[in-house]
């Protein structure tokens, strides 16, 4: 429940910006490059311009002291990158494939949900997949390690699949746990 709240903030861009209220931006306008979110323990690679902001958990059904963290950033051309760390002390979280399944409910009739993988490397768990409805799709890749949950999230409309499809796996292949 928790995490679907988060992914359904990050999934629609009308909603960052309606609940805009809410957050807190540490940084906005931040030049393409590296990005860690402030007092963040990741840090991922954005081609783009980026806001890096703080959200409270009770905004997501969670403890209040709970800081969600994310960087998130739009090109030209109306193309989302994000990536949020929540953090999971207490291993709560619903499994991944709850979260895939209720991502899918919340997009209604019609949403495809595809193209799922998982791995699992030294204690850290991924899994990667698609969402495509109402001509949108949605690339997300999912890590779960020591206590904190990261979602990496690439939104499109569907006319710009193919440019999507390709800055999707260098954005989620430059996601590292060590600040550059």
């Amino acid at each position: 429940m928790i995490i679907s709240r988060l992914v359904a903030a990050s999934l629609f861009c009308s909603t960052l910006a309606a609940v805009a209220h809410a957050q807190v931006i540490n940084r906005a306008n931040v030049p393409a490059g590296y990005a860690t979110p402030t007092d963040g323990t990741f840090s991922i690679r954005f081609p783009i311009p980026f806001i890096d902001m703080a959200e409270s958990g009770d905004k997501f059904g969670a403890d209040r002291d709970m800081v969600v963290r994310m960087v998130t950033g739009i090109t030209k051309s109306g193309i989302r990158l994000s990536a949020a760390e929540m953090p999971d002390p207490h291993g709560q979280l619903a499994p991944v494939d709850t979260f895939m399944d209720n991502l899918r409910q919340r997009l209604g009739s019609g949403a495809v949900l595809s193209d799922v993988s998982r791995d699992r490397k030294d204690n850290v768990d991924t899994v990667s997949f698609a969402l495509a409805a109402h001509g949108r799709g949605f690339y997300f890749r999912v890590i779960r390690a020591e206590g904190s949950q990261y979602i990496l999230l690439v939104q499109f409309r569907d006319a710009l699949h193919d440019t999507a499809n390709k800055m999707k796996e260098p954005f989620f292949s430059s996601f590292s746990f060590a600040r550059p």
